[in-house]
This record gives structure tokens, sequence and C-alpha cells, in this order.
């Protein structure tokens, strides 16, 4: 799982892009490896914007959870 940065002002809510006018803000963007996903043991997906003080309850987990969590639905 990659963690990325998120700035916000200018504008813009959120945005993995600096520039003038935009501060650190206090998200992440967890993006999943390739063939991978993510989960919270509630949510499955490839990516998702969370607090900071969130980043611990994701995990890495195999893709075809997202399959099985659409069919349940």
């Amino acid at each position: 799982m990659r963690i990325m940065k998120l700035y916000t002002g200018g504008g813009v809510s959120l945005s993995p892009q600096h520039s003038d006018g935009r501060t650190l803000s206090d998200y992440v963007r967890l993006v999943a490896d390739d063939d991978k996903a993510i989960t919270n043991d509630n949510i499955v997906t490839t990516c998702i914007d969370v607090p900071l003080t969130d980043i611990d309850k994701w995990k890495d987990c195999d893709i075809e959870e997202i399959a099985e969590q659409e069919i349940e639905e």
C-alpha cells in the first residue's frame, strides 16, 4: 500500500499536487499495490482518502475480496 500526502487550499479540497496557496492537509490517499486491495475490515477498495489518524486501521488484502463484497451486497 502506498501513502500519498494530500494538500488543500487554493480552491481545491484535496489534491496530491502541491502548488502555491495549498497546505498539507490532515488527510492522506491510500493506494493499493498492483493486483491488491486495501481494507479496514469493513470496506475493501483500491484507493481511499482517510484522516492521518486512521492509516493504521487499513491493511493490504487480496483484490478478490472486492468481488466477494459486491456479491454479498
